[in-house]
């Protein structure tokens, strides 16, 4: 039976004189500006190897929500005077009128109306008495204390007494009725005052 003496390991920071031979570090040879090892330019393997980006995608404007109207104002067109019956201003009528034609009143009447076509009452315009005509018409600032009896009546300042309108009745923002009312068609706009019965006809 033969013994073995183990060798020592070689104490740590021994250099090269103590039997282990340094070897030198490899050496890299420079590549070529754009190539890799296999000789392949670095554009194609990147190309070849990611995926392609995505193209930008550009938002589609979307137009603004349209507000929601209950109903159009009402927007009555300038009435033609040239051919009507006007009372301006100055003028102060006590008693009745009746006329064919169109009337156009600015002053104050003390008195029923009787016309066969229509009546506009302007602003700054009184009317105290019953009014009947085919058409009656209320600018603001007008007025008329009594009764309306009209196939068609806007209303765009004050009614104080009922109205019977056989077709259409229309009160603006501006308008302002005390008294019981009845029409086939009834158009009250936002801001309107209505002190009264509303009664709804029906068209046979």
């Amino acid at each position: 039976m033969s013994w073995f003496r183990p060798k020592k390991p070689p104490a740590p920071g021994n250099s090269a004189s103590d039997g282990v031979a340094s070897l030198p570090a490899p050496s890299i040879a420079a590549l070529p500006e754009g190539r890799d090892d296999d000789g392949q330019d670095d554009d194609d393997d990147d190309d070849a190897g990611s995926p392609p980006l995505p193209e930008p995608v550009t938002p589609r404007p979307t137009a603004p929500a349209r507000p929601v109207e209950a109903s159009r104002p009402i927007e009555a067109p300038p009435f033609d005077t040239s051919g009507a019956t006007r009372l301006g201003d100055d003028t102060h009528v006590t008693g009745g009128v009746v006329t064919a034609s169109d009337l156009w009143v600015a002053g104050r009447i003390e008195g029923d109306i009787s016309s066969g076509a229509t009546v506009v009452v302007a602003a700054d315009g009184t009317v105290v008495g019953n009014v009947g005509a085919v058409s009656v018409r209320i600018e603001p600032g007008g007025a008329i204390h009594g009764m309306i009896t009209a196939d068609n009546v806007s209303v765009g300042g004050v009614v104080q007494g009922p109205i019977r309108a056989a077709a259409r009745l229309a009160i603006a923002t501006s308008g302002r009725v005390v008294g019981d009312v009845s029409a086939t068609s009834i158009q009250i706009d936002d801001g309107a005052t209505l002190q009264g019965r509303c009664t709804m006809a029906r068209t046979r």
